[in-house]
């Protein structure tokens, strides 16, 4: 087992769930803290801050999804949704509104584990295993992108908050641009191959991306729309 050093915050209102998640993140090496209401996690949050939380949408004073729109205003926190809802269209929303991943009820402790580890390292956790240095960072349409501290910023300004599957996408837009990149392809960037998402995913996170990026409306001239191919960024 190897010490993570992070800390998660796990948010349920069912203490059975609450128990066993704590129990194996703790022995995998994590420090748990619970909440087991929206009131309860939004003073946690304000409290300290968590490398991931894993929230359940269902909870008794609000929804978890606003939960994580409140999360995202402020934060790259990695969030993991769960939800007893597993139907493509109910995931795709989870990830609209700033989730890096998303679970359905019921799961193995082994799948939630493996999702949490994904994340982290996608986080930039350190592992035990050395790892291949990542190319310097690049400049593009007035923002700087950096892979090693996974940070997007105005050159010579502020920083962007972006979410772990936000970045993936830019940075393999960036990395091989001005390339026209599949659905497929930026798919397998920002899930990982297997995934078990369609196409609309991506969609969803180019949309993201030109608004955040480009506020003044130009999203679609910089990140283009190759119809029948898939998406070109244009730096």
């Amino acid at each position: 087992m190897i010490a993570l050093d992070k800390s998660i915050l796990v948010v349920d209102d069912e203490k059975e769930i609450l128990d066993l998640i704590e129990g194996r993140l703790t022995t995998e090496g994590y420090r748990v803290v619970r909440a087991r209401s929206f009131g309860a996690a939004s003073r946690k949050l304000a409290e300290e801050p968590f490398d991931i939380v894993i929230l359940d949408v269902g909870l008794p004073d609000g929804s978890g999804l606003d939960l994580v729109q409140k999360i995202r205003k402020t934060s790259t926190t990695g969030i993991i949704v769960v939800s007893g809802r597993g139907e493509v269209a109910d995931r795709v929303v989870g990830l609209e509104v700033g989730a890096d991943d998303y679970i359905v009820k019921p799961f193995h402790l082994r799948d939630l584990l493996a999702r949490v580890r994904a994340l982290a390292r996608r986080l930039g956790d350190v592992t035990a295993v050395p790892q291949i240095a990542k190319p310097t960072s690049r400049r593009f349409c007035g923002y700087e992108i950096d892979p090693k501290s996974r940070s997007l910023r105005v050159i010579d300004g502020p920083e962007l908050y972006l979410t772990s599957r936000e970045f993936e996408v830019l940075w393999t837009l960036v990395e091989n641009a001005p390339m026209v990149l599949t659905r497929e392809a930026i798919l397998n960037a920002a899930f990982g191959v297997g995934h078990e998402y369609g196409g609309r995913p991506v969609d969803v996170l180019i949309s993201r991306l030109r608004e955040k990026l480009f506020p003044d409306g130009s999203g679609h001239l910089r990140i283009r729309t190759v119809r029948g191919r898939g998406y070109q960024l244009l730096a």
